[in-house]
């Protein structure tokens, strides 16, 4: 079966003030064992590069993670 599977990476977005920094447990843990290069912060500037939107207030990329098509 033909997933569309695409490992490009995860991108993870807070569209409000009181979901910013909802990423930071994950991204303390991943500090802990050795793989924070998997894990990037992005400002609210940075995560315009990848998508924009007046509601986002930053985000969070993950290098290693990916996409399924859900249909």
């Amino acid at each position: 079966m033909d997933a569309w599977f695409r490992q490009d990476g995860y991108i993870g977005v807070a569209s409000s003030p009181a979901q910013v920094g909802g990423w930071d447990e994950p991204i303390e843990t991943a500090r802990e064992l050795g793989i924070e290069d998997h894990y990037r912060l992005l400002s609210k500037a940075e995560l315009a590069g990848y998508c924009s939107s007046p509601v986002f207030e930053g985000g969070h990329f993950v290098a290693d993670g990916g996409t399924v098509q859900p249909a």
